[in-house]
C-alpha cells in the first residue's frame, strides 16, 4: 500500500510539473511576441488521427532556433498558420527559365497594378518600373542610377512584382545587398509585394543551412533528418543576401537556377579583379540582370566597363577595346579624325539603353528645398588656452600630463580641428582641466567646449519636441566623449563606428 500511495504522489508530481511545463511554454511563447514564417508543416499518422507539426520561425531569433510545434500549440497564432497553409498551396514552382525577352510583351504603366499595395506610386518611379520593363523585354539589363531617395528599392520590388504576376515568372530571384539595408529591402517586399515569399538569408552557418534545408525547396510531409529526393521545386521567390555570404556560400547558391540577378550599391563591383566580382559573374540567372546604385558613375573608362561588362558580357568583352574606342584625346594623340565631343556623344549612346539616372530637382518637385543651418559657436576658455598653445608649439604645455603620448603638430591644421571639437582629445587634458576647477564631471565636460554648450541646449528642446537626432562625426574619440555626455545625462542612443560588427548593424 506505500507503494500504491507512493506511485499516486509520484503522479501527482509528474502531472504538476507537467501542467507547470505547458503554462511556461505558453508564456514563452506568447513573450516571443509573433512568429516570423513557419517554415515546415509535418504531418504524420498517429494512434488517434492525424498529427500536425509546424517548424516555427521566431521574430527576433536566428533560423538556428527554429522549433518544432504542435498544432494545438499554436491556436494563439491561428493568422499566421492561415498564412502559411495559403502561402505553401501556391509553393513548389518550377523556374520558368526558358520564357523569352519578347519586346512585344514590354507595356507602359501608366496606372498602378491593384496587387503593387505599398501606397501610391510617384510618376517618376511608374516611368522607372517602365524603363526597366522596356530593358527586360528587349533582352538587355540596366543600371538603375537615381539619385539616393527616390525609391530605387521600391522601384526594384515592383518591377519584381510585376514579373512574377503580369509575366509569369515567380522567381528564383537573388537580390544582392549590404548588410545594413537587407532588413528594409525585407520590409519593401512585404509592403509593396506581400504575396511573395522573402527570404533574408542572413545568420551563422547553422541558420543558413536552416534555411537552404527547408525553405530552398518544396518537399511538402517532410521533417528535419528525413531524406528524400529532391526536385528542383522552389518554395520562395526572392533571396534576399549580403556581398560576404555570396562569397561564404557561392557553392551552394550556385547550385539554384536563378532566373535573375540584382546587386544594390553596384559600387562595389567597379574591380573586376575582387573576388565578389568573380563569384558573381559565375552565377547562372538566365542572363538577367540589374544594378542599382546612387553614386554617380565616375570618370573611369575601365570602372565603368566593369559593370557593363558584368551586365552584358558578350556585348561589352574588352576592357582595351572599349577604353580605345571612347578614351578622351589631345590633339596631338588623335590619329582617327573623330573629336573628342563625338567620343562623348558615341559613349551616351551606347549608355543609354542601360543606364537610367535621375536627381531629386529634376523629378520630385513637391520636395522642399534642403535647409542647412551653420551655428557658430564661441571658442570656451580652455580651447582658446589650446588654440594659442598649438599655433605657438608650446609643447611644454601641450604634453603636461600626456605621459607616453607627447604632441608632435606635424598636422597644426588636425590639431586645431581636434581643439574646436573637444580638448579633452588631447592627452592629460581631462585630468589637469578637473584639478583647477570646481564643476562636477558633467559640467566640466560641457563648458569644456563651445560646441557641447550649443548642444546640451539643443538636446532638451528637441527631445520635448519629439524628435530624434543624427551626430556625425569623423573622429572616433570625439564619439566616446558624446557617448559618456549622453550617458551622463541619461539619453538613450545608439552608436555605430567602424568598429560596429555587420552582425550588430
Amino acid at each position: 500500500s506505500q507503494l500504491q500511495v507512493l506511485g499516486a504522489q509520484q503522479q501527482a508530481q509528474l502531472a504538476a510539473l507537467s501542467e507547470q511545463y505547458t503554462t511556461q511554454r505558453q508564456h514563452m511563447m506568447q513573450q516571443l511576441a509573433q512568429i516570423d514564417q513557419e517554415l515546415e508543416m509535418y504531418e504524420a499518422e498517429a494512434q488517434k488521427g492525424l498529427h500536425v507539426e509546424y517548424l516555427v520561425k521566431w521574430r527576433g531569433l536566428p533560423y538556428c532556433e527554429c522549433t518544432w510545434e504542435a498544432a494545438e500549440a499554436l491556436e494563439d497564432f491561428k493568422e499566421e498558420v492561415e498564412d502559411f497553409r495559403r502561402r505553401e498551396a501556391k509553393m513548389g514552382y518550377l523556374p520558368n527559365l526558358n520564357r523569352p525577352r519578347d519586346p512585344s510583351e514590354f507595356e507602359e504603366i501608366k496606372n498602378q497594378p491593384a496587387y503593387m499595395k505599398g501606397g501610391e506610386l510617384r510618376d517618376y518611379q511608374k516611368l522607372g518600373i517602365t524603363w526597366l520593363l522596356h530593358t527586360w523585354a528587349h533582352g538587355l539589363n540596366g543600371i538603375l542610377a537615381d539619385e539616393m531617395g527616390l525609391g530605387k528599392t521600391i522601384q526594384t520590388t515592383c518591377f519584381v512584382n510585376y514579373l512574377v504576376q503580369a509575366k509569369q515568372m515567380p522567381g528564383p530571384y537573388l537580390i544582392v545587398v549590404p548588410l545594413s539595408t537587407l532588413e528594409q529591402w525585407v520590409k519593401e517586399f512585404k509592403r509593396w509585394a506581400p504575396q511573395l515569399y522573402v527570404i533574408g538569408y542572413i545568420g551563422d552557418a547553422e541558420s543558413r543551412k536552416v534555411i537552404r534545408q527547408f525553405d530552398f525547396y518544396w518537399e511538402p510531409g517532410q521533417k528535419g533528418g528525413q531524406k528524400k529526393k529532391r526536385q528542383k521545386r522552389y518554395r520562395f521567390n526572392i533571396l534576399l543576401t549580403t556581398y560576404e555570404l555570396v562569397l561564404k556560400d557561392a557553392l551552394e547558391l550556385r547550385r539554384v537556377n536563378w532566373c535573375f540577378l540584382a546587386v544594390d550599391e553596384a559600387q562595389h563591383l567597379k574591380n573586376g579583379d575582387t573576388k565578389l566580382y568573380s563569384a558573381l559573374s559565375e552565377f547562372d540567372c538566365n542572363n538577367f540582370r540589374m544594378l542599382i546604385t546612387g553614386t554617380p558613375l565616375q570618370n573611369s573608362l575601365k570602372e565603368l566597363w566593369c559593370l557593363l561588362h558584368f551586365l552584358m558580357p558578350h556585348k561589352f568583352p574588352n576592357a582595351e577595346e572599349f577604353e580605345r574606342k571612347y578614351a578622351i584625346t589631345t590633339a596631338a594623340d588623335a590619329d582617327d579624325g573623330d573629336s573628342n565631343q563625338n567620343r562623348i556623344s558615341q559613349l551616351h549612346k551606347e549608355l543609354q539603353p542601360h543606364i537610367l539616372r535621375r536627381v531629386k530637382k529634376d523629378v520630385e518637385k513637391s520636395l522642399p528645398q534642403k535647409t542647412e543651418r551653420i551655428l557658430r559657436v564661441e571658442l570656451s576658455p580652455l580651447q582658446r588656452r589650446y588654440s594659442r598653445w598649438i599655433l605657438t608649439r608650446n609643447f611644454s604645455e601641450l604634453n603636461k600630463g600626456a605621459g607616453g603620448n607627447q604632441a608632435s603638430l606635424l598636422n597644426i591644421v588636425v590639431e586645431l580641428k581636434k581643439v574646436a571639437n573637444h580638448p579633452y582629445l588631447f592627452e592629460g587634458c581631462e585630468s589637469m582641466f578637473l584639478s583647477h576647477i570646481n564643476f562636477p564631471p558633467l559640467k566640466a565636460l560641457i563648458m569644456a567646449s563651445g560646441k557641447m554648450v550649443l548642444l546640451d541646449k539643443l538636446l532638451p528642446r528637441l527631445k520635448e519636441t519629439g524628435h530624434r537626432v543624427l551626430i556625425f562625426s569623423q573622429m572616433v574619440r570625439v564619439l566616446d566623449i558624446l557617448a559618456d555626455y549622453l550617458r551622463l545625462r541619461g539619453y538613450t542612443f545608439q552608436r555605430l563606428d567602424g568598429a560596429t560588427s555587420r552582425l550588430s548593424r
